[in-house]
């Protein structure tokens, strides 16, 4: 059997726990990719990274055309493997399986600086129907999806339109046009916070579709910090253990001292802004 782009479209609408994913998907901002081949998985990267570059996309959403429903969320998993791998020269299906990262670097205009910037951080990260099965030793609702799946995209490049959109829409400027230094902080802070309560929301959505005692999922009491039973972007695992990442209150805030600094024409510093979680 065939999975028809509707029934990823109403997924998207009516399921997904992520409330920034469901802004974007709101806004057509996805780029829904069916793939049936490894040809079909560098065409649509390469519609996406055209369609990046004009704003009309944030994310890209590959899933297999074909129904694998039947299998184990770890066959399930080597599938995508093998069928992604194509999207980066160096990449090890056996690594992605058991928690490797496939992180593409993609240049692009930044929204909040109006400069060229290399963003480092569009991972893809995989999804599987049968992750929602609590019978799975692999048990992961967040990880769920209705097909074959992989999520492409950027924390750093999302946070930075949703900033770019928020003060276009107040002020009808780009951010780079602001001249005031105070005002601009003030705003870009503002982002962050406002990203920091879409964030909370998410991790309440995942634990209400979660099983908790299966696949522990939380939030810390001072909302630093979200737990989740694997490590954000890992591509995928085969063993489930408990990570501890960072919310949007510590890293946003790393992203706008770097916007900041290049504002105020200050040298740029390395920062890993969104760091992959850490073993709870």
């Amino acid at each position: 059997m065939m999975i028809a782009k509707q029934e990823i479209v109403d997924w998207f609408h009516d399921c997904l726990g992520c409330v920034a994913g469901r802004l974007e998907f709101s806004k057509d901002r996805y780029h829904i990719a069916p793939i049936a081949s490894a040809n079909d998985v560098l065409d649509h990267l390469g519609q996406f990274k055209q369609k990046l570059r004009t704003r009309q996309a944030v994310a890209c959403y590959f899933y297999l055309t074909e129904d694998y429903g039947t299998e184990t969320v770890e066959q399930q998993i080597r599938i995508l493997a093998s069928t992604l791998s194509i999207l980066k020269r160096d990449a090890d299906p056996e690594a992605m399986v058991h928690g490797g990262s496939l992180s593409l670097d993609i240049a692009t205009q930044c929204p909040v600086t109006g400069t060229i910037k290399q963003f480092t951080d569009f991972d893809v990260v995989a999804f599987c129907p049968r992750a929602a099965h609590s019978g799975d030793e692999l048990y992961d609702p967040l990880m769920a999806a209705p097909a074959l799946s992989a999520n492409l995209n950027s924390d750093v490049y999302a946070f930075s339109l949703f900033t770019r959109d928020m003060i276009h829409k107040r002020l009808g400027v780009e951010p780079y046009q602001i001249k005031n230094m105070e005002a601009l902080r003030k705003l870009l802070y503002e982002a962050g916070n406002v990203w920091q309560r879409m964030a909370e929301r998410t991790i309440s959505n995942y634990i209400e579709m979660t099983d908790t005692n299966r696949c522990p999922t939380s939030l810390s009491r001072d909302r630093q910090y979200w737990y989740a039973s694997h490590q954000d972007p890992a591509f995928a695992e085969t063993v489930k253990e408990l990570y501890k990442h960072e919310m949007p209150k510590i890293y946003t805030r790393r992203i706008v001292d770097s916007w900041m600094r290049h504002f105020n024409a200050r040298p740029e510093t390395e920062v890993v802004f969104t760091p992959a979680g850490t073993k709870a």
